[in-house]
């Protein structure tokens, strides 16, 4: 017994990793292609790539976090640059922000 075609394109694998790699969650990616997630549950499963690419962007998405987790705990330093009026002249002084 057959069911209905797959909506799925293979252009579907590219889009899918860069919405996951922006920290879309799988009902995100589900409703940018308008479908159900059980619609990508099973795109997962009959499509290697897809699955792939969905795995890859959220891994890229899962480091950014860990990172900014991680600099948020421990601190961290950068140059920056303060602009202030001093005397009736604009003042810009270089700074170094924690």
């Amino acid at each position: 017994m057959a069911g209905r075609p797959s909506s799925f394109k293979p252009e579907f694998i590219e889009q899918a990793r860069k919405l996951c790699e922006l920290g879309a969650t799988d009902e995100e990616v589900a409703a940018f292609f308008d479908v159900s997630t059980r619609t990508i549950y099973r795109w997962q499963s009959a499509n290697e790539g897809f699955c792939q690419s969905l795995k890859a962007g959220k891994v890229a998405a899962d480091e950014r976090v860990e990172r900014s987790l991680y600099h948020r705990a421990v601190g961290y330093t950068f140059d920056s640059e303060k602009v202030f009026q001093f005397q009736g002249q604009i003042v810009r002084t270089p700074t170094k922000e924690h």
